[in-house]
Protein backbone atom coordinates (compact mmCIF):
# COMPACT_ATOMS: atom_id res chain seq x y z
CA UNK A 1 0.00 0.00 0.00
CA UNK A 2 1.00 3.65 -0.26
CA UNK A 3 1.50 5.73 2.86
CA UNK A 4 1.74 9.50 2.90
CA UNK A 5 4.36 11.38 4.93
CA UNK A 6 5.46 14.99 5.34
CA UNK A 7 8.22 17.35 6.39
CA UNK A 8 8.81 21.08 6.03
CA UNK A 9 11.16 21.60 3.12
CA UNK A 10 13.01 24.76 2.23
CA UNK A 11 15.95 23.59 0.16
CA UNK A 12 16.21 20.09 1.59
CA UNK A 13 13.72 17.21 1.40
CA UNK A 14 13.67 15.16 4.60
CA UNK A 15 12.10 11.74 5.16
CA UNK A 16 10.06 11.83 1.93
CA UNK A 17 7.50 14.07 3.61
CA UNK A 18 6.97 17.59 2.44
CA UNK A 19 5.66 20.95 3.58
CA UNK A 20 7.47 23.44 1.36
CA UNK A 21 8.20 27.09 2.01
CA UNK A 22 8.99 27.88 -1.60
CA UNK A 23 10.29 31.41 -1.31
CA UNK A 24 11.47 33.85 1.31
CA UNK A 25 8.83 36.09 2.87
CA UNK A 26 7.77 39.31 1.22
CA UNK A 27 7.65 42.32 3.52
CA UNK A 28 5.64 45.51 3.65
CA UNK A 29 5.22 48.14 6.35
CA UNK A 30 2.12 49.78 7.75
CA UNK A 31 3.67 53.20 7.28
CA UNK A 32 6.37 54.64 5.05
CA UNK A 33 9.38 52.59 6.08
CA UNK A 34 13.04 52.73 5.23
CA UNK A 35 13.61 49.21 6.62
CA UNK A 36 11.30 46.18 6.56
CA UNK A 37 11.00 43.64 9.42
CA UNK A 38 13.97 41.29 9.66
CA UNK A 39 13.98 37.93 11.45
CA UNK A 40 16.86 37.54 13.87
CA UNK A 41 19.14 35.11 12.10
CA UNK A 42 17.85 36.06 8.68
CA UNK A 43 15.18 34.76 6.31
CA UNK A 44 16.83 31.34 6.05
CA UNK A 45 16.68 30.96 9.83
CA UNK A 46 13.02 31.99 9.78
CA UNK A 47 12.23 29.28 7.26
CA UNK A 48 14.20 26.76 9.32
CA UNK A 49 12.16 27.71 12.40
CA UNK A 50 8.95 27.34 10.42
CA UNK A 51 10.16 23.89 9.38
CA UNK A 52 10.66 22.96 13.01
CA UNK A 53 7.30 24.35 14.15
CA UNK A 54 4.98 23.22 11.35
CA UNK A 55 3.09 19.92 11.40
CA UNK A 56 1.06 18.35 8.64
CA UNK A 57 -2.41 18.08 10.25
CA UNK A 58 -3.70 14.53 10.71
CA UNK A 59 -7.14 15.48 9.35
CA UNK A 60 -5.53 16.88 6.19
CA UNK A 61 -3.47 13.74 5.72
CA UNK A 62 -6.51 11.53 6.10
CA UNK A 63 -8.40 13.68 3.59
CA UNK A 64 -5.30 13.75 1.34
CA UNK A 65 -5.42 17.54 1.21
CA UNK A 66 -2.36 19.39 -0.11
CA UNK A 67 -1.49 22.71 -1.74
CA UNK A 68 -0.12 26.19 -1.02
CA UNK A 69 -1.19 28.30 1.95
CA UNK A 70 -0.30 32.00 1.90
CA UNK A 71 -0.09 33.51 5.38
CA UNK A 72 0.28 37.16 6.33
CA UNK A 73 1.26 38.37 9.76
CA UNK A 74 2.12 41.57 11.58
CA UNK A 75 5.49 42.18 13.20
CA UNK A 76 4.87 44.60 16.06
CA UNK A 77 7.13 47.54 16.85
CA UNK A 78 8.67 45.52 19.70
CA UNK A 79 9.62 42.70 17.28
CA UNK A 80 6.95 40.22 18.38
CA UNK A 81 4.51 38.44 16.07
CA UNK A 82 1.10 40.09 16.15
CA UNK A 83 -2.06 39.45 14.15
CA UNK A 84 -1.95 36.58 11.66
CA UNK A 85 -4.39 35.64 8.94
CA UNK A 86 -4.62 33.33 5.96
CA UNK A 87 -4.57 35.11 2.60
CA UNK A 88 -5.40 32.02 0.55
CA UNK A 89 -5.55 28.30 1.19
CA UNK A 90 -6.66 25.13 -0.60
CA UNK A 91 -8.37 23.82 2.56
CA UNK A 92 -9.21 25.02 6.10
CA UNK A 93 -7.66 21.77 7.35
CA UNK A 94 -4.20 23.24 6.68
CA UNK A 95 -4.71 26.71 8.15
CA UNK A 96 -4.22 26.13 11.88
CA UNK A 97 -0.90 24.36 11.31
CA UNK A 98 0.48 27.37 9.45
CA UNK A 99 -0.90 29.93 11.92
CA UNK A 100 0.54 28.06 14.91
CA UNK A 101 3.92 27.71 13.20
CA UNK A 102 4.04 31.47 12.58
CA UNK A 103 2.97 32.29 16.15
CA UNK A 104 5.82 30.11 17.43
CA UNK A 105 8.48 32.14 15.61
CA UNK A 106 11.07 34.02 17.64
CA UNK A 107 11.82 37.72 17.78
CA UNK A 108 12.17 40.05 14.79
CA UNK A 109 13.99 43.29 14.27
CA UNK A 110 10.98 45.54 13.58
CA UNK A 111 10.48 47.73 10.54
CA UNK A 112 11.98 51.22 10.74
CA UNK A 113 10.41 54.51 9.66
CA UNK A 114 12.38 57.72 10.13
CA UNK A 115 14.70 55.84 12.43
CA UNK A 116 11.93 54.61 14.73
CA UNK A 117 10.45 51.08 15.03
CA UNK A 118 7.01 50.64 13.45
CA UNK A 119 4.63 47.80 12.71
CA UNK A 120 5.32 45.81 9.56
CA UNK A 121 3.73 42.93 7.68
CA UNK A 122 5.26 39.78 6.23
CA UNK A 123 3.63 37.45 3.71
CA UNK A 124 4.89 33.90 3.29
CA UNK A 125 3.73 30.99 1.06
CA UNK A 126 3.91 27.48 2.55
CA UNK A 127 3.18 24.44 0.41
CA UNK A 128 1.93 21.14 1.81
CA UNK A 129 2.77 18.27 -0.52
CA UNK A 130 2.15 14.56 -0.03
CA UNK A 131 4.58 12.03 -1.46
CA UNK A 132 3.84 8.34 -1.80
CA UNK A 133 6.31 5.85 -0.38
CA UNK A 134 5.94 2.10 -0.37
CA UNK A 135 5.12 0.88 3.14
CA UNK A 136 2.80 -1.61 4.74
CA UNK A 137 0.44 0.99 6.23
CA UNK A 138 -1.77 3.64 4.67
CA UNK A 139 -2.46 5.46 7.93
CA UNK A 140 -2.01 9.21 8.08
CA UNK A 141 1.04 10.34 10.02
CA UNK A 142 1.38 13.10 12.58
CA UNK A 143 5.12 13.65 13.00
CA UNK A 144 7.23 15.94 15.14
CA UNK A 145 8.37 19.31 13.96
CA UNK A 146 11.68 17.79 12.92
CA UNK A 147 11.76 14.58 10.89
CA UNK A 148 11.80 11.40 12.98
CA UNK A 149 15.17 9.76 13.42
CA UNK A 150 14.59 6.71 11.29
CA UNK A 151 16.90 3.70 11.67
CA UNK A 152 19.41 3.08 8.93
CA UNK A 153 18.14 0.26 6.72
CA UNK A 154 20.12 -2.94 7.16
CA UNK A 155 20.54 -5.67 4.58
CA UNK A 156 17.12 -6.97 3.55
CA UNK A 157 17.70 -10.29 5.29
CA UNK A 158 18.54 -8.56 8.58
CA UNK A 159 15.77 -6.00 9.02
CA UNK A 160 12.06 -5.89 9.51
CA UNK A 161 9.41 -3.17 9.74
CA UNK A 162 7.36 -2.48 12.86
CA UNK A 163 4.60 0.05 13.42
CA UNK A 164 5.32 2.66 16.10
CA UNK A 165 3.30 5.49 17.59
CA UNK A 166 4.62 8.84 16.31
CA UNK A 167 1.72 11.17 17.14
CA UNK A 168 -0.70 11.26 20.07
CA UNK A 169 -3.22 14.09 20.57
CA UNK A 170 -5.06 14.20 23.91
CA UNK A 171 -7.93 16.74 24.16
CA UNK A 172 -9.98 17.34 27.30
CA UNK A 173 -13.06 19.60 27.40
CA UNK A 174 -14.29 21.24 30.62
CA UNK A 175 -18.03 22.00 30.13
CA UNK A 176 -18.22 24.17 33.26
CA UNK A 177 -15.38 26.47 32.26
CA UNK A 178 -15.95 25.89 28.53
CA UNK A 179 -12.23 25.37 28.02
CA UNK A 180 -10.25 22.80 26.07
CA UNK A 181 -6.81 21.58 27.09
CA UNK A 182 -4.73 19.73 24.50
CA UNK A 183 -1.55 17.73 24.95
CA UNK A 184 0.10 16.94 21.63
CA UNK A 185 2.84 14.32 21.76
CA UNK A 186 5.37 13.36 19.08
CA UNK A 187 7.81 10.45 19.28
CA UNK A 188 10.86 9.32 17.35
CA UNK A 189 12.80 6.06 17.63
CA UNK A 190 16.42 4.93 17.41
CA UNK A 191 17.86 2.21 15.18
CA UNK A 192 16.87 -0.49 17.64
CA UNK A 193 13.25 0.65 17.66
CA UNK A 194 13.48 2.17 21.15
CA UNK A 195 11.91 5.56 21.96
CA UNK A 196 14.48 8.29 21.34
CA UNK A 197 12.71 11.66 21.62
CA UNK A 198 9.37 12.82 23.02
CA UNK A 199 8.06 16.28 22.25
CA UNK A 200 5.14 17.57 24.30
CA UNK A 201 3.15 20.65 23.24
CA UNK A 202 0.55 22.05 25.65
CA UNK A 203 -2.30 24.18 24.27
CA UNK A 204 -4.98 25.98 26.26
CA UNK A 205 -8.11 26.86 24.25
CA UNK A 206 -6.11 26.39 21.08
CA UNK A 207 -3.32 28.77 22.13
CA UNK A 208 0.21 27.36 22.63
CA UNK A 209 1.07 27.52 26.32
CA UNK A 210 4.31 25.54 26.55
CA UNK A 211 6.48 23.08 24.68
CA UNK A 212 9.35 20.82 25.60
CA UNK A 213 11.29 18.00 24.01
CA UNK A 214 12.66 15.17 26.09
CA UNK A 215 15.29 12.64 25.04
CA UNK A 216 15.51 9.05 26.23
CA UNK A 217 18.91 7.74 27.41
CA UNK A 218 19.63 4.04 27.99
CA UNK A 219 22.03 2.08 30.16
CA UNK A 220 24.43 -0.49 28.66
CA UNK A 221 22.04 -3.26 29.75
CA UNK A 222 19.21 -1.69 27.69
CA UNK A 223 17.20 -0.28 30.62
CA UNK A 224 16.06 3.35 30.46
CA UNK A 225 18.54 5.50 32.40
CA UNK A 226 17.00 8.96 32.09
CA UNK A 227 14.64 11.17 30.15
CA UNK A 228 15.75 14.77 29.90
CA UNK A 229 14.94 18.16 28.41
CA UNK A 230 16.76 21.48 28.78
CA UNK A 231 15.12 22.14 32.14
CA UNK A 232 13.69 18.80 33.30
CA UNK A 233 15.39 15.52 34.14
CA UNK A 234 13.89 12.14 35.12
CA UNK A 235 16.36 9.54 36.42
CA UNK A 236 15.41 5.88 36.87
CA UNK A 237 16.67 3.37 39.41
CA UNK A 238 16.23 -0.41 39.34
CA UNK A 239 16.53 -3.44 41.57
CA UNK A 240 19.19 -6.10 40.99
CA UNK A 241 16.62 -8.05 38.93
CA UNK A 242 15.90 -5.12 36.60
CA UNK A 243 12.61 -3.94 38.15
CA UNK A 244 11.98 -0.19 38.18
CA UNK A 245 12.32 1.02 41.78
CA UNK A 246 12.46 4.82 41.59
CA UNK A 247 11.76 7.86 39.40
CA UNK A 248 13.63 11.01 40.44
CA UNK A 249 12.49 14.34 39.00
CA UNK A 250 14.90 17.29 38.98
CA UNK A 251 14.45 20.83 37.65
CA UNK A 252 17.26 23.09 36.43
CA UNK A 253 17.28 26.16 38.66
CA UNK A 254 20.04 28.79 38.48
CA UNK A 255 22.39 26.46 36.58
CA UNK A 256 21.95 23.67 39.15
CA UNK A 257 19.74 20.60 39.08
CA UNK A 258 17.45 20.49 42.10
CA UNK A 259 15.56 17.36 43.08
CA UNK A 260 11.89 18.29 43.43
CA UNK A 261 10.11 14.95 43.46
CA UNK A 262 10.90 11.29 44.06
CA UNK A 263 8.68 8.30 43.38
CA UNK A 264 9.55 4.96 44.96
CA UNK A 265 8.18 1.61 43.79
CA UNK A 266 8.34 -1.31 46.20
CA UNK A 267 7.10 -4.78 45.37
CA UNK A 268 5.11 -6.47 48.11
CA UNK A 269 4.49 -10.17 48.61
CA UNK A 270 3.29 -11.96 45.49
CA UNK A 271 -0.44 -12.62 45.75
CA UNK A 272 -2.65 -15.38 44.46
CA UNK A 273 -2.84 -16.32 40.78
CA UNK A 274 0.65 -14.89 40.19
CA UNK A 275 -0.54 -11.33 40.77
CA UNK A 276 1.97 -8.86 42.17
CA UNK A 277 1.37 -5.87 44.45
CA UNK A 278 3.58 -2.83 43.96
CA UNK A 279 3.45 0.18 46.28
CA UNK A 280 4.04 3.64 44.80
CA UNK A 281 5.02 6.48 47.12
CA UNK A 282 5.62 9.98 45.80
CA UNK A 283 7.37 12.58 47.92
CA UNK A 284 7.77 16.26 47.15
CA UNK A 285 11.07 17.83 48.15
CA UNK A 286 10.34 21.14 49.94
CA UNK A 287 12.14 24.37 49.05
CA UNK A 288 12.79 24.83 52.75
CA UNK A 289 14.63 21.78 54.16
CA UNK A 290 13.36 22.65 57.66
CA UNK A 291 9.76 22.24 56.45
CA UNK A 292 7.67 19.62 58.26
CA UNK A 293 8.70 16.30 56.68
CA UNK A 294 5.21 14.83 57.17
CA UNK A 295 4.01 17.18 54.43
CA UNK A 296 6.45 15.76 51.90
CA UNK A 297 4.49 12.61 51.05
CA UNK A 298 2.19 13.61 48.23
CA UNK A 299 0.55 10.25 47.55
CA UNK A 300 0.73 6.53 48.29
CA UNK A 301 -0.92 3.96 46.01
CA UNK A 302 -0.89 0.15 45.97
CA UNK A 303 -1.17 -1.44 42.51
CA UNK A 304 -2.15 -5.04 41.83
CA UNK A 305 -0.48 -6.27 38.63
CA UNK A 306 -1.54 -9.36 36.70
CA UNK A 307 0.74 -12.03 35.26
CA UNK A 308 0.29 -10.26 31.88
CA UNK A 309 1.76 -7.09 33.47
CA UNK A 310 -1.54 -5.15 33.41
CA UNK A 311 -2.70 -3.15 36.43
CA UNK A 312 -6.03 -4.63 37.48
CA UNK A 313 -6.54 -2.94 40.87
CA UNK A 314 -5.32 0.02 42.85
CA UNK A 315 -5.84 1.32 46.36
CA UNK A 316 -5.18 5.02 46.92
CA UNK A 317 -4.01 5.38 50.52
CA UNK A 318 -3.13 9.08 50.37
CA UNK A 319 -3.26 11.83 47.79
CA UNK A 320 -2.52 15.55 47.75
CA UNK A 321 -0.69 15.36 51.11
CA UNK A 322 -3.84 13.90 52.68
CA UNK A 323 -4.17 10.42 54.20
CA UNK A 324 -7.48 8.62 53.67
CA UNK A 325 -9.25 6.86 56.53
CA UNK A 326 -10.52 4.37 53.97
CA UNK A 327 -8.52 3.75 50.80
CA UNK A 328 -10.20 4.67 47.53
CA UNK A 329 -10.28 1.47 45.48
CA UNK A 330 -10.20 1.21 41.70
CA UNK A 331 -10.53 -1.76 39.36
CA UNK A 332 -9.50 -1.85 35.71
CA UNK A 333 -10.30 -3.99 32.70
CA UNK A 334 -8.31 -4.13 29.46
CA UNK A 335 -8.93 -5.36 25.94
CA UNK A 336 -6.64 -7.82 24.12
CA UNK A 337 -5.30 -5.34 21.55
CA UNK A 338 -1.74 -3.96 21.66
CA UNK A 339 -1.20 -0.76 23.61
CA UNK A 340 0.75 1.67 21.36
CA UNK A 341 2.25 3.80 24.14
CA UNK A 342 3.36 1.05 26.48
CA UNK A 343 6.61 2.25 28.12
CA UNK A 344 6.52 5.63 26.32
CA UNK A 345 5.34 7.81 29.20
CA UNK A 346 7.88 7.24 31.93
CA UNK A 347 7.57 10.60 33.66
CA UNK A 348 5.45 12.65 36.00
CA UNK A 349 2.99 13.80 33.31
CA UNK A 350 1.73 10.24 32.97
CA UNK A 351 2.42 9.04 36.47
CA UNK A 352 -1.16 9.13 37.68
CA UNK A 353 -2.39 7.03 34.75
CA UNK A 354 -0.02 4.11 35.22
CA UNK A 355 -2.94 1.75 34.71
CA UNK A 356 -2.78 2.67 31.01
CA UNK A 357 0.88 1.68 30.63
CA UNK A 358 0.44 -2.09 30.31
CA UNK A 359 0.51 -4.25 27.17
CA UNK A 360 -3.21 -3.77 26.43
CA UNK A 361 -5.65 -0.85 26.25
CA UNK A 362 -7.72 0.20 29.27
CA UNK A 363 -11.49 -0.27 28.72
CA UNK A 364 -13.19 0.50 32.05
CA UNK A 365 -12.24 2.01 35.39
CA UNK A 366 -14.45 1.70 38.46
CA UNK A 367 -14.15 3.68 41.69
CA UNK A 368 -15.36 1.99 44.88
CA UNK A 369 -17.47 -0.37 42.76
CA UNK A 370 -19.05 2.25 40.49
CA UNK A 371 -18.18 3.07 36.92
CA UNK A 372 -15.72 5.96 36.93
CA UNK A 373 -14.42 6.05 33.34
CA UNK A 374 -15.16 4.22 30.09
CA UNK A 375 -12.85 4.06 27.05
CA UNK A 376 -14.25 3.48 23.54
CA UNK A 377 -11.68 2.73 20.82
CA UNK A 378 -11.63 2.75 17.05
CA UNK A 379 -8.99 0.33 15.75
CA UNK A 380 -7.09 -0.09 12.50
CA UNK A 381 -6.67 -3.38 10.63
CA UNK A 382 -3.67 -4.31 12.80
CA UNK A 383 -5.66 -3.83 16.02
CA UNK A 384 -3.95 -0.57 17.01
CA UNK A 385 -6.21 2.22 18.29
CA UNK A 386 -6.76 5.21 16.01
CA UNK A 387 -9.12 7.04 18.36
CA UNK A 388 -10.25 6.76 21.97
CA UNK A 389 -13.25 8.56 23.45
CA UNK A 390 -13.20 8.73 27.26
CA UNK A 391 -16.47 9.15 29.15
CA UNK A 392 -17.24 9.71 32.83
CA UNK A 393 -19.39 7.52 35.04
CA UNK A 394 -22.52 9.07 33.55
CA UNK A 395 -21.29 8.02 30.07
CA UNK A 396 -20.70 11.65 29.10
CA UNK A 397 -17.73 12.05 26.77
CA UNK A 398 -15.22 14.68 27.87
CA UNK A 399 -11.87 13.56 26.43
CA UNK A 400 -10.80 12.49 22.93
CA UNK A 401 -7.48 10.98 21.91
CA UNK A 402 -6.07 10.38 18.44
CA UNK A 403 -3.18 8.08 17.56
CA UNK A 404 -0.97 8.07 14.45
CA UNK A 405 1.74 5.59 13.42
CA UNK A 406 4.76 5.18 11.19
CA UNK A 407 6.63 2.13 9.95
CA UNK A 408 10.09 1.89 11.55
CA UNK A 409 12.92 -0.33 10.30
CA UNK A 410 14.50 -2.41 13.09
CA UNK A 411 16.86 -5.41 13.14
CA UNK A 412 15.04 -8.64 12.43
CA UNK A 413 14.67 -11.11 15.29
CA UNK A 414 16.80 -14.21 15.00
CA UNK A 415 14.75 -17.36 14.26
CA UNK A 416 14.20 -19.65 17.20
CA UNK A 417 15.05 -22.72 15.11
CA UNK A 418 18.52 -21.36 14.37
CA UNK A 419 19.07 -20.57 18.01
CA UNK A 420 17.98 -23.99 19.18
CA UNK A 421 20.11 -25.78 16.57
CA UNK A 422 23.17 -23.76 17.62
CA UNK A 423 22.81 -24.51 21.33
CA UNK A 424 25.91 -25.69 23.15
CA UNK A 425 26.59 -26.82 26.67
CA UNK A 426 28.09 -24.70 29.44
CA UNK A 427 24.97 -22.74 30.50
CA UNK A 428 23.18 -23.28 33.81
CA UNK A 429 19.70 -21.84 34.45
CA UNK A 430 18.17 -22.17 37.92
CA UNK A 431 15.34 -22.27 38.81
CA UNK A 432 13.96 -23.57 35.54
CA UNK A 433 10.93 -23.30 35.20
CA UNK A 434 11.01 -19.77 36.65
CA UNK A 435 8.21 -17.56 37.96
CA UNK A 436 10.00 -14.39 39.16
CA UNK A 437 13.77 -14.53 38.70
CA UNK A 438 16.27 -17.11 37.56
CA UNK A 439 20.04 -17.36 37.89
CA UNK A 440 22.03 -17.53 34.65
CA UNK A 441 25.53 -18.99 35.04
CA UNK A 442 28.05 -19.58 32.25
CA UNK A 443 31.70 -20.53 32.22
CA UNK A 444 34.34 -19.87 29.55
CA UNK A 445 32.62 -16.82 27.97
CA UNK A 446 35.08 -14.22 29.30
CA UNK A 447 36.86 -12.34 30.63
CA UNK A 448 35.49 -9.13 29.17
CA UNK A 449 32.09 -7.85 28.10
CA UNK A 450 29.28 -10.39 27.71
CA UNK A 451 25.76 -9.84 26.40
CA UNK A 452 22.74 -11.68 27.79
CA UNK A 453 19.81 -12.02 25.37
CA UNK A 454 16.40 -13.60 25.85
CA UNK A 455 14.29 -14.60 22.81
CA UNK A 456 10.64 -15.65 22.79
CA UNK A 457 9.13 -18.55 20.83
CA UNK A 458 8.82 -16.35 17.74
CA UNK A 459 12.51 -15.52 17.83
CA UNK A 460 11.94 -11.93 18.95
CA UNK A 461 14.43 -10.35 21.33
CA UNK A 462 12.55 -9.52 24.55
CA UNK A 463 15.38 -8.85 27.03
CA UNK A 464 19.00 -7.78 26.60
CA UNK A 465 21.69 -6.65 29.03
CA UNK A 466 25.47 -6.18 28.98
CA UNK A 467 27.74 -7.34 31.80
CA UNK A 468 31.45 -7.33 32.59
CA UNK A 469 32.87 -10.80 33.30
CA UNK A 470 36.04 -11.45 35.26
CA UNK A 471 35.83 -15.20 35.75
CA UNK A 472 32.36 -16.77 35.38
CA UNK A 473 29.16 -15.16 34.09
CA UNK A 474 26.69 -15.00 36.99
CA UNK A 475 23.52 -12.87 36.55
CA UNK A 476 20.01 -12.85 38.02
CA UNK A 477 17.43 -12.50 35.24
CA UNK A 478 13.93 -11.14 35.97
CA UNK A 479 11.08 -12.82 34.08
CA UNK A 480 8.42 -10.52 35.53
CA UNK A 481 5.99 -9.37 32.87
CA UNK A 482 6.88 -12.15 30.43
CA UNK A 483 4.16 -14.38 29.06
CA UNK A 484 4.27 -18.05 29.98
CA UNK A 485 6.16 -20.23 27.56
CA UNK A 486 9.55 -21.37 26.31
CA UNK A 487 12.38 -18.88 25.78
CA UNK A 488 15.94 -19.14 24.50
CA UNK A 489 18.72 -17.72 26.67
CA UNK A 490 21.93 -16.66 24.94
CA UNK A 491 25.14 -15.46 26.59
CA UNK A 492 27.65 -14.08 24.07
CA UNK A 493 31.11 -13.36 25.46
CA UNK A 494 34.55 -12.60 24.02
CA UNK A 495 35.55 -16.26 23.91
CA UNK A 496 32.31 -18.23 23.50
CA UNK A 497 28.55 -18.13 22.92
CA UNK A 498 26.36 -20.43 25.02
CA UNK A 499 22.62 -20.99 24.72
CA UNK A 500 19.87 -22.84 26.47
CA UNK A 501 16.10 -22.98 27.02
CA UNK A 502 14.12 -21.37 29.83
CA UNK A 503 10.51 -22.17 30.76
CA UNK A 504 8.55 -19.29 32.26
CA UNK A 505 5.49 -20.22 34.30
Amino acid sequence: MAAFCYALLISLCVASTQVWAQQKPQATATSAADQTPQYKGGADQMMADLQRNAHYPAAALRAQVSGRVIVSFVVEADGSVGETHIVSSPSPLLNDAVLQAVKSLGAFTPAQANGKPVRGTLTCPVTFRMTSTTTSRAAALVLSSGPPVQPQALASAENTVVSKLVGFRDSTYNPDKKTTVIYQHYFTYDRQGRPETHRLDYLNNGQPASSQQLRYHYRPDGLLASKTSDHTKYVYEYTSTGQLSAILLSILMKDRWRLVEETRLTEKEVGKKSNRVVSLTMRKVPNNPIQDSTRQQYCAIDYTISAQNSIIKSAVLSYGYRNFERPTSYTFTQDTNPNPFEDLFVERWYQFELERSGPHNLVTETQNGRLFKAFAYTYDAAGLPLQCIISNGARQAYRVQHFAYADIVVPRARPLTALAADSVSGLRIYPNPATATTLIKAASVGPGQATLRLYNASGQLVRQSVHMVTTDFNVNLSVAGLEKGVYVVEVAGPTAVVKGKLLVE
